[in-house]
């Protein structure tokens, strides 16, 4: 990300020798438009760090800074490149045991849950639980039983699009409701609509 800003961002102006990552700042004089009181680069090479400042002591309307951060990134970037040896690394290397980080969750929009009564399934009588699948497999869903008495949380699956609940009483009346999680953020995302287990001979898939 911060090898970015030099690259393609504010701080591309120069072409350096080296891999360098850093960010760019600036901070403005408002006495006269469009000048600038502070500049400055703070960056690292696969072997250096190092900040670079351009601005005066004592800001005024008569002394001002005419330029952006540009400038000490290009100041920077001469810098490093003039102090290039044969046995310096040109490149950032990854250290060992550090994985690179998952591409976001992508959650799923709106889940349409439905649930079915049977015989069999891991009980004498089971609910069986499916809902719209996510594309991907890393979402995490929450499952809810629905009674008179509140909501009460039953089970959590990750990639799946189902769930078989046994019951011993075919005739009580809940019902379920599903919520995607997303691990990466801790944030839940639209529940499912609440829906009641109908009973039918056999369990049919719903995708």
């Amino acid at each position: 990300m911060l090898e970015s800003v030099v690259v393609e961002g504010t701080g591309s102006v120069a072409e350096s020798k080296v891999a360098i990552a850093g960010k760019t700042g600036t901070t403005s004089f408002s006495d006269v438009q469009g000048a600038t009181r502070d500049a400055w680069f703070v960056g690292y090479t696969p072997d250096a760090v190092g900040a670079v400042w351009m601005g005066y002591d004592v800001t005024n309307s008569d002394q001002y800074f005419h330029g952006s951060s540009q400038h000490p990134t290009a100041l920077f970037i001469d810098i490093v490149n003039e102090q290039i040896s044969d046995d310096q690394l040109l490149t950032f290397q990854k250290p060992r045991n550090v994985n690179d980080l998952e591409p976001p969750i992508q959650m799923p929009g709106s889940l349409e849950l439905f649930a079915s009564k049977a015989f069999g399934g891991e009980g004498p009588f089971s609910v069986q639980l499916n809902w719209t699948e996510a594309e991907d497999g890393r979402v995490q869903y929450t499952i809810y039983e629905i009674s008179e008495e509140g909501r009460e949380e039953i089970a959590t699956v990750i990639g799946d699009s189902n769930y078989t609940i046994p019951i011993y009483n075919p005739f009580s009346a809940k019902m379920y409701q599903v919520v995607p999680f997303n691990s990466q953020t801790d944030l839940e995302g639209e529940a499912s609509n609440i829906a009641e287990a109908i009973f039918q001979f056999g369990f049919q898939n719903h995708k």
